[in-house]
């Protein structure tokens, strides 16, 4: 199966077999050779599915009382990797890019969730050969997990700026994983952020910031065994806009900066959030005069959830030239209290093209968490 994304490059099919623009159905099991009936989860731009669900997850309650409360994860959650490319976009330059992740992880009976960084490089050697580095890190610098390897090796594939892939770079024989970018949507001929063009292919932004989803299977010991990266996993990075250009914002000529996207993430631990039309992010960001200040909203669902619908709730002073940090108000009932938190940066360079980062938000009785990407209008 082939489609076209961004300027008309084209893709083989995958090793995951899947009609990228339509169905929800699946043909073929992933690269973690598991077994079992294959279905499509989450949105057909997510390039996610769902082989199997043979785990019990069991949350202990922490009220004092024994309650506990079960539901069905699985292991064999499974992203797609490119097979081959017919075509690509030429690196002209090498790219550093940092951000955040959102670590989920699976070992047997229980899961976990935790928010990270991630550093990224994309170049190329003396004979134009790319090679993709990424380090998943926890907050003190160590790392979670490492994916490198050269797209002639197979070990990676480059498309563009916004569609690559990368395997785990040495990994032990029972283990398997990769980390994968996905189309990020764009503007349209109206200015309205779409993730397709009018003929149903995948929009790209150069915008200086990607995002995409990261896996392992028997990945890491965690101190308490041998746990598994769900697909589930997000990751949002860019080339961060220069603390010089920021400040020259604040202190400049007063203006106000719309900025439109969507998120990746999960509800629970395989509740994924769909790519449809709910799915929005909009940030309005007010600088200038030596003033800032920020606000938004943000909504999405998944297959069987309420809608999520939330205004940030960002305090200026919480606004810096590097990053941002705020919490969350309910958009039906700013009065009422919302836990959860967002924590963003800027992307751009030697300028501002598009802001990223991640979030959880507690509502409707349940906690999602994942990234955010929105793109400068």
């Amino acid at each position: 199966k082939s489609f076209t994304a961004g300027d008309a490059e084209t893709f083989n099919t995958q090793e995951n077999t899947f009609n990228f623009n339509s169905s929800f159905t699946v043909s073929s099991v992933d690269i973690t050779e598991s077994t079992g009936s294959s279905k499509f989860l989450g949105s057909v731009d997510q390039g996610l599915t769902q082989t199997s669900e043979n785990n019990t997850l069991t949350l202990d309650s922490v009220d004092g009382q024994s309650s506990f409360v079960s539901t069905k994860i699985s292991d064999e959650i499974s992203a797609s990797f490119l097979d081959s490319q017919i075509d690509f976009e030429p690196l002209e330059a090498s790219r550093s890019m940092s951000g955040r992740v959102v670590l989920l992880t699976n070992s047997g009976s229980s899961g976990g969730t935790r928010h990270e960084n991630i550093e990224m490089t994309i170049s190329k050697d003396s004979n134009n050969n790319v090679h993709i580095v990424a380090d998943a890190k926890y907050g003190n610098g160590s790392t979670i997990k490492r994916y490198g390897g050269y797209v002639n090796d197979q070990k990676a594939y480059y498309i563009n700026s916004d569609i690559f892939g990368v395997k785990v770079e040495e990994p032990t024989p029972s283990e398997k994983g990769f980390l994968i970018a996905v189309p990020d949507g764009g503007y349209n001929q109206a200015d309205e952020f779409v993730m397709y063009d009018e003929n149903d292919n995948p929009l790209t932004s150069n915008d200086d910031s990607s995002w995409g989803y990261w896996s392992g299977k028997n990945s890491f010991n965690d101190g308490n065994g041998i746990v598994s990266i769900n697909p589930l996993a997000t990751w949002v990075a860019g080339v961060k806009t220069s603390t010089a250009y920021m400040d020259g914002l604040i202190n400049g000529a007063n203006q106000s900066l719309e900025f439109n996207g969507k998120v990746l993430g999960t509800i629970g631990y395989r509740d994924s959030i769909l790519m449809d039309s709910t799915n929005k992010v909009r940030i309005n960001f007010d600088i200038g005069g030596g003033s800032k200040n920020m606000t938004g909203n943000m909504q999405f669902k998944s297959a069987t959830s309420n809608l999520y619908n939330v205004d940030l709730a960002v305090n200026s002073d919480n606004i810096t030239n590097s990053s941002f940090t705020g919490g969350f108000k309910p958009a039906n009932n700013p009065d009422a209290a919302t836990t959860g938190y967002i924590k963003g940066e800027y992307y751009g360079g030697s300028t501002l093209k598009s802001i990223g980062g991640n979030f959880q938000v507690n509502q409707h009785g349940a906690t999602a968490n994942g990234v955010f990407k929105a793109t400068k209008k």
